[in-house]
């Protein structure tokens, strides 16, 4: 209640337990639906998130507001990967010397802004209720919008006779490989030393003003994971055409693992910690992208070499959607493996439509039949025992959930607290 006794229904309850094995017997007792009810109201009972990744300041929100504002942000990024694709066809329709490297140049500039924008449009107009939240969706709209600019804007464009041309396939590899090389240069951490050396000088007024631009260059998890699953993408994409784009990756993939960990240890600022909600979705998106690596590879391998099936007559290019027919023009091997790729895609997309199924039933009840999910991390009576002796109040570090605001402006944390109630005594 405020100072006007106004009373608020609560929308969130975190209860801690003085034991893991208190924990354990709390859900394994919650399983059954009807004990998940409070007053006739279904209880949603999930693990609780990090302390300092719950946003408190939007504990409020209207929810057709909060969608509204997604939604916006999606729709969004959409207009922004359709402006990208008019600039690159109309880029790629104009012939000339050196117009690959513009174009490649071009690409390599959007996939450079594109994590700034993506992080702007969820902070300005998303409205969510928890950091790992915003982190998910971040790096959803960064992934979707750098492998559309990086492959598919590329594939679309390039003429049916062009996909195995050499010029073609150099401007694919100088995309993949401009990507091997920006982590080189993210190492140097321009910023952070423009930040201590030249800023900090002028702008630090006072000590904490000063501590500002000392604190390290802040990182986003999601960009990082979306880095690598773009470049997972891009070498499975054109594994065809480009077989040396899996190397490529590769590579790419060791430079980003050791700038990133030489910047964490020395450079970064130290982030609070999220919970497991991120990489999850990972793996989800790169379900996707093994999907779309059997769906490509099947359209490579029925279309060769991209002038009508073996070379003859464009009118005979096979009917490819899901699957390929298989055409009487084609090789013997070439036959086997538009086969094998027939049944990659179907299975993978059969499991794909289960395993998005399975969750969306899991989430549906969850929320409206009281179900607790079963990925909880339950602690097993064996092990129980042997940690009951462990209690919350003995623990020197635990955390609790403080309601907080934090400001870019500032160097510590805002605590929100009511001293209204509080005796005039110790107010």
């Amino acid at each position: 209640a405020d100072t006007d006794s106004t009373v608020y229904p609560p929308w969130r309850v975190f209860v801690s337990f003085n034991t893991e094995a208190e924990c354990a017997n709390f859900y394994k007792n919650r399983r059954s639906p009807k004990s998940n009810k409070f007053k006739g109201t279904s209880l949603i009972i999930k693990e609780a998130p990090e302390p300092n990744q719950l946003i408190y300041e939007n504990s409020d929100m209207n929810s057709f507001l909060a969608l509204s504002g997604n939604a916006l942000s999606y729709v969004l990024t959409f207009g922004i990967s359709v402006v990208s694709y008019i600039i690159i066809f109309l880029l790629h329709s104009v012939k000339g010397t050196g117009m690959s490297l513009l174009v490649t140049g071009v690409i390599v500039l959007i996939n450079v802004v594109m994590p700034p924008i993506m992080k702007q449009l969820t902070f300005i107009f998303e409205v969510h209720h928890n950091r790992e939240v915003i982190q998910q969706s971040i790096m959803v709209k960064l992934l979707l919008s750098r492998c559309i600019v990086s492959a598919v804007i590329i594939y679309h464009v390039t003429p049916y006779e062009e996909k195995f041309s050499i010029a073609s396939l150099e401007a694919i590899q100088d995309i993949v490989l401009a990507d091997a090389i920006v982590p080189l240069f993210r190492a140097i951490d321009v910023y952070g030393y423009f930040s201590r050396y030249i800023l900090a000088p002028v702008l630090g007024q006072d000590q904490d003003s000063f501590n500002l631009f000392w604190r390290g260059t802040e990182y986003n998890l999601a960009e990082r994971y979306a880095n690598a699953l773009k470049t997972i993408f891009t070498a499975l994409f054109f594994a065809v055409p480009l077989p040396s784009g899996l190397f490529l990756g590769a590579f790419t993939l060791w430079a980003n693992y050791v700038s990133d960990k030489y910047l964490l240890m020395h450079k970064w600022k130290k982030m609070p910690p999220i919970g497991a909600g991120l990489g999850r979705l990972c793996r989800i998106m790169f379900m996707f992208i093994l999907f779309i690596h059997c769906l490509m590879s099947l359209h490579f391998f029925a279309n060769w070499p991209y002038r009508g099936v073996c070379g003859g007559d464009k009118a005979k290019v096979p009917n490819c959607h899901l699957v390929c027919d298989v055409h009487g023009a084609m090789t013997g091997p070439q036959q086997s493996i538009v086969h094998i790729y027939n049944i990659f895609s179907v299975a993978g997309f059969v499991i794909m439509v289960l395993w998005m199924l399975k969750l969306l039933l899991i989430k549906l009840l969850t929320r409206y039949g009281g179900y607790v999910s079963s990925d909880l991390k339950l602690v097993t009576s064996m092990h129980a025992r042997k940690t009951s002796e462990v209690t919350l109040r003995s623990i020197g570090n635990a955390r609790a959930y403080v309601p907080t605001l934090t400001r870019k402006q500032l160097h510590q944390r805002l605590i929100c607290s009511d001293l209204s109630h509080v005796p005039a005594p110790y107010n």
